[in-house]
Formats: structure tokens, sequence, C-alpha cells
């Protein structure tokens, strides 16, 4: 699995990671940014989250989470 951030993508495809899934990430992400996890997972200005869509994880706002929600697949493939 790899972690990027969030371009265009409908919340509808984005999944919640499983119990296995998010012990795998949070292993990858300690071998790359060690005890500074906890700044990823202990944000003080805004709540992130983990989803899964295929075998890519997004790191991404539960904002923008909540956001994209109301928008449609069909809305997204028109504006391209």
């Amino acid at each position: 699995m790899r972690l990027q951030t969030l371009v265009a993508t409908p919340a509808s495809t984005l999944n919640t990671l499983m119990t296995q899934e998010t012990k795998l990430v949070f292993e990858k992400l300690y071998k790359f940014v060690g005890k500074n996890i906890k700044s990823l997972v202990d944000r003080q200005d805004e709540p992130y989250t983990f989803r899964l869509q295929k075998n890519r994880v997004y790191y991404v706002k539960e904002s923008l989470m909540k956001k994209s929600t109301n928008v449609s697949k069909v809305c997204m493939h028109d504006s391209r």
C-alpha cells in the first residue's frame, strides 16, 4: 500500500481501513516518520482520517470527506 494525498476522488469509493490494514499502514508509516507518527494522528488543527481505495491509502481531512459525499460520481466525471 502506498500513502498518498487525495486528489478529486469521490468519497463513496474510499473505504475505511480494516484492523489489519490499519496495522500495516501504521507499521509502514513508522518506518518513514518514526515517533513523529503521533503528529499525524493527534492533530490539533483538524481531524484527518486514513481511507483505502483499491491498493492505495489516502490521508484525508474529515471535513473534505464529508463535503465529498455530497458530490455524485456523474458530476466528478463531467468536470474533467
